[in-house]
């Protein structure tokens, strides 16, 4: 019954085998190393070649993550030890976004982990409803077009398809939500500005971008790196790139496509 339970929790169920035993030495010595030389992947890693006698998948995980565990509590103590605001994650090798040295944007503390924990959760739900959602019509895909059709020409147009749905999404979302804005940044001085004035300027004068486009039809590595900027306060440009409205449209269509084109080959 329930009185029983704190028993479950003692050594002789959490480390009653050889197995379990020898995974918390590995893990111990992993947390040791990572904490010492703020270096989690570096324990794993130690722990792999100079510890453990047997290693398993399942351990790689276990040990990388104690030490990334380990390394994060060691660095918040030391931040508060070198005189650093206490609580903050402001400390080098911790989370750090900064876009200017004399800046405070981009600090985050202790109470935006439990955000952090909140995006993970999301993700891994989004995750599993990709898999989920891509199983389905893989599934239903191989009725259509089955796989061992060397040449077939239902294979031929579900690729036809999938391309016209993607091109669709690219060229006439931004033409039907079309909307010009200033641009908030000096092309002169920033690559990343540079690349919102060039893929951006979609039926848009010079000087003016489309927020969808830059977000639909730019190289996915500067969407990234723009999706990063800010708004300093009292600066006098106004450094979000990108309306809510843009970036939620923006996330949809990417799911969307990668949905339905993951796994058409």
């Amino acid at each position: 019954g329930i009185w029983c339970m704190p028993e479950r929790f003692s050594s002789k169920y959490l480390f009653g085998t050889d197995i379990d035993r020898r995974d918390l030495i590995s893990c111990g010595a992993a947390a040791g190393v990572a904490a010492a030389f703020s270096a989690p992947i570096g324990g794993m890693l130690f722990a792999l070649e100079e510890v453990s006698s047997f290693w398993r998948e399942g351990l790689t995980w276990r040990a990388l993550m104690t030490a990334a565990v380990s390394n994060f509590t060691a660095l918040t103590i030391l931040a508060c030890v070198e005189n650093l605001q206490c609580g903050t994650l402001e400390k080098k090798g911790l989370i750090n976004f900064l876009g200017h040295p004399t800046s405070n944007v981009g600090v985050y503390d202790l109470v935006n982990m439990l955000c952090f924990v909140f995006m993970g959760i999301v993700g891994g739900l989004l995750g599993a409803l990709f898999n989920f959602i891509n199983v389905e019509l893989t599934k239903k895909r191989n009725l259509f077009a089955p796989r061992k059709c060397k040449i077939c020409s239902t294979r031929f147009l579900d690729v036809l398809c999938v391309s016209f749905i993607t091109v669709f999404i690219i060229m006439m979302l931004p033409w039907i939500m079309h909307e010009c804005r200033a641009l908030p940044c000096d092309v002169a001085d920033d690559d990343a500005c540079v690349n919102l004035a060039y893929y951006g300027q979609f039926l848009c004068d010079d000087g003016y971008y489309n927020p969808l486009a830059a977000l639909l039809q730019a190289p996915k590595e500067s969407v990234v790196e723009s999706l990063f900027y800010y708004r300093e306060p009292g600066a006098e440009l106004e450094t979000e790139w990108f309306p809510n409205s843009h970036l939620w449209i923006a996330f949809l269509c990417y799911f969307f496509t990668g949905v339905i084109t993951y796994g058409i080959g």
